[in-house]
């Protein structure tokens, strides 16, 4: 995996978590019926989940420097 195409996919990752994040966060979200918004919660959490290690991940694995969270 080329770094560029890597730093590119991460930041791209990375963006789909904080949009996915912002819906749980819109005022009409707080509006849906309760057993929707714990089912839109639980997926949206689940989708975030599975970019982090299937997308993210792999990247480290190739790049461990580009994990910012990664313990020096």
């Amino acid at each position: 995996m080329d770094k560029n195409f890597a730093i590119e996919t991460k930041q791209h990752a990375l963006k789909s978590i904080e949009h996915l994040s912002a819906i749980l966060f819109l005022p009409e979200f707080g509006a849906l019926p309760p057993e929707l918004r714990a089912k839109l919660h639980r997926n949206i959490g689940i989708l975030i989940g599975e970019t982090q290690m299937t997308v993210l991940e792999e990247i480290y694995r190739f790049y461990p420097e580009l994990d910012d969270l990664q313990e020096k």
